[in-house]
């Protein structure tokens, strides 16, 4: 390993970092001689990512996938292509580049995209992370331990304009096969003048800047080396400091490591936030306490991280230069099995520590996390967060010392990674989707009074319609994608009834068969229970000429443009 200079809460403890073999020293025994208690598992051996552009899978983009997305505020459009896999596993990350986005697959590749019919793999080299060494020892000596290689990965890709010129950083697991250990690590490639795409650069040229001490050892309980609990992920300050969050790797105490907790142990550089100073490499160990942290923003001279609690207690935190943040010791969750989490001393309180922001019950499964600027002028300011288990987008709007709200954009797919650019999102999916995202923006003209006129009526009787159909919009969309809280009422004339794309149907209205037209819909907004009894749909009130009006105004909606 590298010597590097680490300085502030570490202390002299953590001086320099420690040799790989001497990391060893911190256990009782070697993981090797640990390995007869693991239980046994097959390993299969994935092939090694390819290196070069040459190499890498041709992105098709004959295909592209659209969908459309609600928020309260703008209707999102998203155009998506699907990126090869060269192994198993999920993982990557984006950072903006030149005129669009790097993106870091889990499997060790770079593509350079400017939208989804414009992606160019890159001949941009990884640094060395010690997979193949590691894959080797998983089926060979240690093949009584527990491995899920796809859990091996690069964490986070960061690229920084500087006086000097470009530069890359990467984040990622590193694999030490002399001493069987492994490390969070940093690495920094300058660039050559030119285009991204033009570059050719070999793995040695990335410069290691960082890595965490001591080396951990291979675990004996569970899965000997859990590299989607790493964290890694960085944010930068614009100035001469990178932020990284270095997860705990499940030694927390628990089932996965009963006799060790590092996060709390200022000897152990894992449950962490450090600091690193790219102009000296000194470092510095921000806070404690933490766990596996996947996504950190700078807001208004603010840290923010969110991190992965158990069944429950995903947290939004501020980080404070010493602040505790409890783990193991403290959460608002659970552990999975609903039981509390082992070690637990207050248990749905976080008393005796610093508090989250804000946390998600139950939890969402946090994935990154970006300041928004230029996307949308409604989101200015506002924090975007990436969500696995809930399939979303989450907006968070933070005043003060308070989040002020934290709306979900279903988007239906675990995004590992969402990146704002100038005019738009780019996400990046558990099933390798690579998705551009643009906010519709507001029209001038009332989209139900474009459908009255296109179908020959003035404008005075088109908005005296529209008017009076506003009572039917406080709960319906008239988008043709929206039916988040309530089904649509595009294109509904004419359509079988409940068979949209909205989830909450009741069983009588899925029951009664038919399609929506005059005759059902009068006898339906004349009285919706007598119509199909249990529906949702309260009795609007409306007069004879009211219903009739009404239904004009649907078929307008429904009526080709």
């Amino acid at each position: 390993m590298r010597s590097i200079v680490k300085v502030g809460l570490v202390g002299v403890l953590c001086g320099v970092t420690m040799a790989a073999g001497a990391a060893l020293a911190h256990f009782d025994t070697a993981p090797y001689k640990l390995a007869k208690k693991a239980v046994r598992v097959v390993v299969p051996r994935d092939a090694a990512a390819p290196k070069t552009a040459e190499d890498v899978p041709e992105v098709q983009a004959d295909d592209l996938d659209q969908a459309t997305f609600p928020s309260i505020l703008p209707e999102l459009k998203s155009e998506a292509v699907t990126i090869p896999a060269t192994r198993s596993g999920t993982g990557g990350a984006l950072t903006p580049a030149e005129d669009g986005v790097i993106l870091l697959t889990h499997d060790g590749l770079m593509y350079h995209a400017t939208g989804p019919d414009d992606v160019t793999g890159l001949k941009i080299e990884l640094p060395e992370n010690g997979f193949l060494d590691y894959q080797e020892d998983a089926v060979g000596r240690f093949s009584d331990l527990e491995h899920l290689l796809g859990n091996f990965r690069y964490n986070d890709i960061l690229m920084i304009q500087r006086a000097g010129g470009r530069e890359l950083y990467a984040s990622f697991t590193r694999y030490f096969q002399e001493d069987a250990c492994f490390v969070n690590a940093i690495a920094r490639l300058s660039l050559p003048d030119g285009s991204v795409r033009d570059a050719s650069v070999p793995a040695s040229d990335w410069e290691t800047v960082f890595e965490t001490a001591p080396c951990l050892p291979l675990k004996p309980h569970r899965l000997a080396l859990e590299g989607h609990m790493a964290g890694g992920r960085m944010a930068f300050d614009g100035d001469q400091t990178i932020y990284m969050g270095s997860g705990d790797y499940h030694f927390d105490g628990s089932i996965h490591s009963p006799d060790l907790v590092i996060s709390n142990d200022d000897s152990y550089e894992y449950g962490k936030v450090m600091a690193l100073n790219i102009e000296t490499l000194e470092t510095l160990m921000l806070s404690r306490g933490n766990r596996n942290m996947q996504g950190l923003a700078l807001l208004d001279g603010a840290l923010y991280v969110v991190e992965h609690g158990a069944r429950g207690g995903d947290e939004l935190n501020r980080i404070e230069e010493g602040g505790h943040y409890g783990w193991p010791y403290v959460s608002l969750g659970s552990d999975y099995n609903k039981q509390p989490q082992p070690g637990i001393t207050t248990r749905g309180r976080h008393d005796g520590y610093e508090k989250p922001v804000f946390s998600w019950l139950p939890s969402v499964a946090i994935s990154s996390l970006k300041p928004m600027s230029g996307v949308h002028e409604d989101w200015d300011g506002d924090l975007l967060m990436g969500s696995l288990k809930a399939r979303s987008l989450f907006r968070i709007r933070i005043e003060g010392d308070r989040v002020l709200f934290a709306e979900q954009i279903p988007v239906g797919q675990r995004v590992r990674y969402a990146q704002p650019l100038e005019g738009q999102l780019v996400l990046w999916t558990d099933d390798r989707k690579l998705m551009f995202i643009t906010p519709d923006r507001f029209s001038e003209v009332d989209p139900v009074v474009k459908a009255l006129k296109a179908q020959g009526m003035s404008a005075e009787e088109a908005g005296r319609l529209a008017g009076n159909f506003v009572a039917c919009r406080e709960c319906h969309s008239v988008s043709p994608d929206d039916s988040y809280s309530a089904p649509t009422l595009a294109n509904i004339f004419g359509a079988p009834i409940a068979t949209g794309a909205y989830s909450e149907y009741s069983d009588a209205l899925r029951a009664k068969g038919g399609v929506w037209d005059r005759e059902a819909l009068t006898t339906f907004l004349t009285d919706p229970e007598s119509f199909a009894s249990g529906t949702s749909m309260p009795g609007p009130e409306l007069s004879p000429g009211a219903i009739s009006e009404t239904i004009m105004v649907l078929e307008a909606l429904s009526a080709p443009n």
